[in-house]
């Protein structure tokens, strides 16, 4: 993404997805790994929050934008780890489904790729 690759090979976001879960050291649901990429005009417009919508992920609020030379991008993913234990969950869950959401963000610049 940095360097123009993705923008390049038109990778679409199932392709980053399945990239994105291959690096992954645990068993997850790939179906359930929510990506959001896209483009800023300004360091301080990319969100600090979990994007919720009656109490779970906006998940079709997601976009995918490959970007273009020398722009500001945030890659955020999402995904809702289950608790199966009614005692940690009391200590781990941050959503309303009970459930752990884990996000994980990534800002760059591109590089002024051709």
């Amino acid at each position: 993404m940095r360097t123009g690759e993705v923008a390049q090979e038109q990778a679409s976001n199932e392709t980053i997805r399945n990239r994105l879960c291959s690096l992954v050291p645990l068993p997850i649901d790939c179906s359930k790994l929510s990506i959001d990429l896209r483009s800023y005009s300004s360091f301080s417009e990319i969100p600090s929050t979990i994007p919720m919508k009656d109490a779970s992920l906006d998940a079709d609020n997601m976009k995918y934008e490959r970007g273009s030379p020398g722009q500001i991008m945030a890659l955020r993913a999402f995904y809702e780890w289950p608790i199966h234990t009614d005692i940690m969950r009391i200590y781990l869950s941050n959503v309303p489904s009970g459930q752990h959401m884990l996000v994980a963000v990534d800002v760059f610049k591109t590089e002024p790729f051709q």
